[in-house]
């Protein structure tokens, strides 16, 4: 993991002009399957503050599980506000297309700030978070501006640790699903130790029961 140190006075990341911050992880290949089912889940924001949750995730297309081609869409919300989060125009999806046998996940979000004492202004700008999953591969892809205080932080992997005062942010976060062959990823993620835990644009995906699929004589 990449660890970038935040202090609290000021940060020097990136210097000059706004740069949008584009991460993608490398794809993992094996031979050609065929899955029996697909699933998939993506939504906008969610918060924890003292272990309660304060901002369930929304807007949320659910858990999606399925061995048919379909699209789960929970349209978009125009905001989004909690105590320690604003966010504006969020939209997640889920569609599963069973003749390319991939299911693909995508949540974006025009803007969101998050504000805590103490620590720079976090602010997230035309954001999409995407993943894919297929028998054969997985991928993950966040594109976003990020600007925490003055300055612009540019992305180029996954699992980016910036250092804040009492916690920290993770960018691009990505880790495999528990089931399937499948990928998590979430763009943002805001721990403060022990008092908050703030999610921003999550997309999950994965294929299930994958066979090999036999020759065409």
């Amino acid at each position: 993991m990449r660890m970038i140190k935040l202090v609290p006075a000021v940060a020097l990341l990136v210097a000059g002009a706004a740069v949008p911050a584009t991460a993608q992880a490398a794809e993992t290949g094996t031979t050609a399957q065929a899955a029996e089912y697909y699933s998939g889940q993506a939504y906008g924001a969610a918060v924890d503050l003292l272990g309660a949750v304060v901002l369930p995730a929304q807007p949320d297309t659910g858990e999606v599980s399925t061995s048919e081609d379909m699209t789960a869409d929970a349209g978009c919300t125009a905001s989004v506000e909690s105590s320690l989060l604003d966010a504006g125009v969020l939209c997640p999806s889920v569609t599963v297309d069973t003749a390319a046998g991939t299911v693909v996940s995508e949540t974006t979000i025009e803007e969101a700030s998050v504000n805590l004492l103490g620590v720079p202004a976090i602010v997230v700008e035309d954001l999409t978070t995407t993943a894919v999953a297929s028998c054969d591969s997985v991928s993950g892809d966040v594109d976003l501006t990020l600007r925490i205080g003055n300055e612009t932080i540019l992305v180029d992997d996954p699992n980016v640790e910036i250092q804040i005062p009492g916690g920290e942010i993770v960018v691009n976060k990505q880790v495999p699903t528990e089931m399937g062959t499948g990928i998590a990823v979430t763009a943002v993620v805001v721990k403060l130790n022990g008092l908050a835990d703030i999610t921003i644009g999550h997309a999950e995906a994965s294929a299930h029961g994958c066979m090999s699929t036999p020759p065409v004589s």
